[in-house]
């Protein structure tokens, strides 16, 4: 059930950004400006935080590119909302695979969570009277998910290395979407090395995870410093 779960995260959205599918934008409708830029500006060959300054990391616009270069006819905004599944269902994959050796029952409810919140692509209620699909703050929701992912990783996991592994990757995704998001998943993973749900060796795994992504990264396309100069200038 579990498994079937996490599929029909991948395949609900496939088949729903296959069709010429219309919707109305509602009040809140700035971001689906900065996702249909982004998405010209990196098929032109600019590089987020590099050569142009988003307000958020710059994965979530590569995702939403790379989603929208499968599916071109795919509608915009539900195609920025559901790219994140290109990495967070093989996460929570990985985290129900550990997971359903100790609990099946808690395996299969953290899968039913993780599939709500993943299949359902809308953020909050609407406060004005004209009605519509959200355009903003898709990375917060994206960042809510990846946290999701984390939370169930420290709790259920018990291989420290898959889970060391899994954390820094998640934690990695974070840093490259959402700063703030980032951070929360920080304090998270914080608390539960006090706690004892992680081990210092799953800890410095994921710490070594996270440094050699960012490092590549970094000597590669210089994006990392980039975005940390982005999010100073957002802070200052």
């Amino acid at each position: 059930m579990s498994w079937a779960l996490l599929a029909l995260c991948l395949i609900i959205p496939a088949i729903i950004l296959s069709l010429p599918v219309k919707i109305s934008i509602g009040a809140f409708y700035w971001d689906s400006y900065l996702y249909l830029d982004a998405q010209n500006r990196i098929a032109s060959g600019q590089i987020p935080n590099v050569d142009f300054f988003p307000p958020v990391g710059a994965l979530g616009y590569y995702l939403f590119y790379w989603v929208r270069l499968l599916l071109p006819d795919s509608q915009p905004m539900l195609a920025a909302s559901w790219s994140i599944a290109l990495v967070s269902v093989p996460l929570m994959a990985v985290v129900t695979w550990d997971s359903l050796k100790t609990n099946t029952v808690s395996a299969l409810l953290v899968a039913m969570g993780f599939a709500f919140f993943t299949i359902i692509p809308f953020n909050t209620t609407e406060y004005y009277t004209y009605p519509g699909f959200d355009g903003f703050a898709i990375y917060n929701r994206q960042g809510s998910q990846l946290i999701y992912i984390v939370a169930a990783a420290l709790l259920f996991m018990r291989n420290i290395w898959i889970q060391g592994l899994v954390v820094g990757l998640a934690m990695t995704i974070l840093f490259s979407i959402k700063i703030t998001a980032f951070l929360a998943a920080g304090l998270l993973c914080a608390y539960a090395l006090l706690a004892g749900r992680i081990s210092i060796l799953s800890t410095i795994l994921a710490g070594i995870v996270f440094a050699v992504i960012l490092a590549v990264t970094e000597f590669s396309t210089g994006i990392i410093s980039a975005y940390i100069g982005n999010i100073l200038e957002l802070v200052a």
